[in-house]
């Protein structure tokens, strides 16, 4: 008994502080690079687990993640990089460390009345005090080393390094923005961050349908297909309807999903039990989760292929859309149908297991109108247009959902066709725009776009 106290107040009194080297943990093996030909940029991203390893601390709870950073300046110009290009609200190498400082007397009051079976070690603080100080010191050092700063690179030079970003799950925007004197480089990084399962990670999309069932279209004929789909979405079972269709996608998946992110949207993890924990404890606590998991709706006898989000301040509010590929192309390139809404807060009801459900904003068409903007500024749509489908609702004849949430709608798809780069918006008029939504029975909008071209 005496020598389990004696080792109880030697771990609490002496504080060391251990991490392991960069050459154990194989991070760099899954680089991110881009290149313009004269400058090229890495980037990797530390899972939760590799950032504890690498930094003897766990930076994730301190909402702190490290980003590493490789760049060569193969320019003839000297170039500057300052770390708010990754992101205007970075820690330093110094405020990351301090983040992660061990603490003389939070083990006192950080567990609140749970905290009291520690008070008998009170005497033991200045042991304590001077070894967490030197482990603090030493911390403090190997984050200097480990970070990269607001550096000048002169030609032929390289840096690497650790830039401390706010923590994100799924897959990070890395933007790198590098400064000469008469040119600016500047990159945009997409890198997955181990450690967080996403829907779409589990979903084989070139497997869903066999290959000689898929069927190139020309644009007319896709507006033909499009005004035969069903008007909304479906319980397991089919036998219900849900939230109407509402949005047509045109492009690579890689492009769609990096268009989102660039616009401020997130993935969407699957249900699982460390998901479901974190979406309990956001709940009770009011706080945000940018990647919580969305409940299944039904189309073509399946559940949506992935989702995305766009999280506020709370979980009881956000925007998200669902996904469905199919077996139609225009140019090569795949079409998804999506249904968008707009959460706006939480009720009570029978039709869920848990007696709870998001409420949705009825205006259904604003929630897809809001996806437009956003990818509209990313600039990377080259078309878009809406074609009129036959489930119109209005605000005296609503639809329900599957929870019996009301909305009303026009019953136009809104087709966007999004590209890998920044391109020219062009505006296919596939039909007239109905009357304004200042019609109390139509909610139809004039979005007032300047048309310039026709449909192809």
């Amino acid at each position: 008994m005496l020598l389990g106290l004696f080792l109880l107040i030697f771990q609490f009194g002496c504080v060391s502080y251990r991490y392991v080297s960069f050459a154990e943990v194989p991070f760099r093996d899954r680089l991110t690079v881009e290149s313009d030909g004269e400058v090229r940029v890495a980037a990797a991203v530390l899972s939760r687990e590799e950032s504890r390893k690498l930094f003897g601390a766990n930076l994730f709870s301190q909402g702190v993640q490290p980003v590493w950073l490789e760049i060569e300046n193969g320019s003839p110009s000297t170039l500057v990089f300052f770390m708010r290009s990754v992101d205007p609200h970075y820690f330093s190498p110094r405020e990351a460390a301090h983040q992660a400082h061990f603490s003389v007397l939070k083990p006192f009051y950080e567990h609140g009345i749970f905290s009291l079976p520690m008070w008998p070690l009170l005497p033991f603080v200045p042991l304590r005090a001077i070894t967490a100080a030197n482990a603090n010191d030493e911390m403090n050092e190997h984050f200097d080393g480990a970070g990269i700063g607001n550096e000048s690179l002169s030609p032929g030079e390289r840096i690497e390094g650790f830039v401390f970003t706010r923590a994100e799950a799924g897959t990070k925007r890395i933007p790198v923005s590098l400064v000469g004197a008469d040119k600016r480089h500047s990159f945009t990084l997409f890198v997955r961050i181990p450690g967080t399962v996403i829907d779409y990670e589990l979903v084989t999309f070139e497997s869903i349908y066999p290959k000689e069932t898929y069927i190139d279209h020309d644009w007319h004929k896709l507006t033909d297909r499009l005004q035969a789909l069903p008007c909304c979405t479906t319980n397991a079972s089919g036998s219900s309807r849900g939230d109407p269709v509402n949005l047509v996608i045109v492009g690579d998946f890689e492009n769609i999903l990096e268009a989102f992110i660039l616009a401020g949207w997130d993935e969407t993890e699957r249900l699982s039990f460390a998901s479901a924990r974190r979406t309990a404890r956001s709940f009770i606590r009011g706080e945000s989760y940018r990647t919580s998991p969305v409940s299944n709706l039904y189309l073509f006898g399946r559940p949506q292929d992935f989702a995305l989000q766009k999280a506020r301040a709370t979980l009881n509010s956000r925007n998200h859309l669902r996904l469905w590929r199919t077996p139609w192309r225009v140019e090569g390139r795949s079409v998804w149908i999506g249904q968008a809404s707009r959460d706006i807060g939480v009720r009570l009801t029978w039709r869920t297991w848990n007696l709870t459900t998001h409420e949705i904003d009825p205006d259904v068409d604003d929630a897809r109108d809001n996806v437009l903007g956003d990818l509209v500024d990313t600039g990377r749509v080259s078309s878009v247009g809406f074609i009129q489908g036959p489930h119109a609702r209005t605000l005296d004849n609503p639809g329900k959902n599957l929870t019996g949430d009301s909305y009303f709608t026009d019953g136009e798809y809104l087709v966007v066709v999004v590209e890998k780069e920044t391109t020219p918006l062009h505006v296919l008029d596939w039909h007239k725009r109905r009357p304004s939504k200042k019609d109390k029975n139509s909610s139809s909008r004039n979005l007032n776009f300047k048309k310039n071209e026709p449909a192809a």
